[in-house]
């Protein structure tokens, strides 16, 4: 199937569930809030065909990315900007593990401590789809968690 094709038979589906989704919402009184509503389409293509999907209501605002469960999802599934959004959060915690360092109340365990509150969680975030990033994304990723790892070590 051609791409063409194969967009306008996606957007038929859409127009189709939305329908249902619609009729569902008002059967059982539970409301569509489409000022947040907004749809994405993942591709590969360079340029690729964008429909506008209209379904009762205004079009339905497409858009190029979307945090979903703490993750920012790209329409190439790239994962940069989820990987941005990881490296300032770990530039924070660095500039505060660095800040705290010298100081006496600081020791291993209270930097575990703040490393598993603060930084460890931003980590876990990446462990869904670090096995499908390139390599140099991998290494880097190791590298920022081995920077981390000197100022709790001391």
């Amino acid at each position: 199937m051609s791409s063409s094709n194969m967009v306008n038979t996606l957007m038929e589906q859409i127009k189709h569930v939305l329908l249902r989704l619609i009729k569902y919402s008002i059967k059982w009184k539970q409301p569509i809030n489409f000022s947040k509503t907004n749809w994405i389409l993942f591709y590969r293509q360079v340029v690729p065909l964008i429909p506008n999907i209209v379904c009762e209501r205004p079009n339905i605002e497409h858009v190029k990315k979307f945090k979903y469960l703490g993750t920012i999802l790209d329409a190439k599934l790239s994962f940069t900007e989820h990987i941005d959004y990881i490296e300032a959060k770990f530039r924070i915690n660095m500039s505060i593990y660095k800040r705290l360092a010298p100081t006496r109340m600081m020791s291993e365990q209270i930097n575990y401590k703040l490393y598993n509150a603060f930084t460890r969680p931003y980590l876990q975030s990446i462990l869904n789809f670090f096995p499908i990033l390139s390599l140099t994304k991998q290494r880097q990723f190791e590298g920022i968690n081995r920077k981390i790892f000197k100022p709790i070590h001391q």
